[in-house]
């Protein structure tokens, strides 16, 4: 019987996921934890879409694969989505946003690209960042200088689709860049799937002023 590789405890053999995917390696309760939205939106006009909500416990999960190196659970995350995502992307070349030189080389492997590797369609590795420059780093207003950072290894090809990934959604920025490298390039084919999606860094802040106008009409 095969242990759940994000709590440790056994699959249960009569679960769902175990059912339609006998080589299941992460159980029922840990794919609810992890709530699963599927959520549609645009980043400069191009069509993205989000598998998760960025919650306490998907962060335990990234931390997991990027901190701890775990890179069994990068290759099986999306097992129970995988089958839809060929369907969706199959035309399309798979480029990630870039990780810096040192995690990469401290890990030992790109946790997105192996993330989104199960997905089987063809990779592009066309960008990388110019420094050892993390976004985690930089306070959040501070994140648009990502777009002096990343840039193009080689010019993409003008007809092919591209589907950009990446593990967390929040300010946007690295996503925007990398979309805008691609513009330039005149690629019109362009989509964006991420892991998971921060809801509470792409709220409006509001000044307390402000707030109070709002909310008493002041």
């Amino acid at each position: 019987m095969n242990r759940c590789l994000i709590c440790q405890k056994q699959i249960k053999d009569f679960s769902l996921n175990k059912f339609l995917n006998p080589n299941e390696l992460i159980c029922d309760n840990c794919y609810c934890q992890m709530n699963s939205i599927d959520k549609k939106f645009k980043i400069n006009g191009i069509k993205a879409i989000a598998l998760y909500k960025y919650n306490d416990f998907m962060k335990k999960v990234i931390l997991q694969i990027k901190m701890h190196k775990d890179y069994e659970l990068a290759q099986n995350i999306l097992n129970n989505k995988i089958n839809s995502l060929k369907r969706k992307f199959k035309n399309y070349y798979l480029v990630y946003v870039p990780s810096t030189k040192d995690s990469d080389q401290q890990r030992g492997f790109n946790h997105v690209e192996t993330i989104f590797n199960g997905i089987g369609i063809k990779k592009d590795n066309i960008f990388f960042k110019k420094e050892n420059y993390k976004q985690s780093n930089i306070k959040f207003k501070d994140r648009n200088k990502i777009s002096k950072i990343i840039d193009l290894k080689k010019r993409p090809q003008i007809n092919q689709k591209y589907l950009i990934v990446d593990d967390i959604i929040t300010s946007q920025n690295s996503l925007k860049t990398c979309i805008n490298l691609l513009k330039k390039n005149n690629v019109s084919k362009i989509k964006v799937l991420v892991l998971a999606y921060n809801c509470r860094n792409n709220k409006k802040f509001y000044s307390l002023k402000l707030l109070k106008r709002i909310i008493f009409k002041i």
